[in-house]
């Protein structure tokens, strides 16, 4: 395959990954507020299986919270998934971009 197929390739899978975190995001934003709290995020997790601690998460929001609400946004949420965790600890991408919305 050449270069550009690949190319375009990633792209698309890119851009179905950030749609299906925008979706994931949406539906966890329980309040409407276009911010996600650490329960909301916490029950993207729950509501898929994903077992992880209340305080991971806390963690894994501190680091993608930008603008330092203690929230997370839209951007900010789906921006984190091109990030990794540190010192062993799973990041929001390694964990979210595994969950799928039917």
């Amino acid at each position: 395959m050449s270069a550009i197929v690949l190319f375009n390739q990633q792209r698309i899978r890119d851009r179905q990954k950030r749609e299906a975190l925008a979706e994931a995001f949406r539906r966890a934003d329980k309040n409407g507020d276009g911010r996600l709290s650490v329960d909301e995020v916490l029950s993207i997790y729950v509501e898929h299986g994903v077992e992880v601690s209340r305080d991971e998460v806390r963690r894994m929001v501190e680091a993608a919270d930008k603008d330092g609400t203690g929230l997370l946004t839209q951007k900010e949420f789906v921006d984190s998934q091109s990030r990794h965790g540190t010192a062993g600890e799973l990041s929001i991408a390694d964990r979210v971009s595994r969950l799928k919305y039917n």
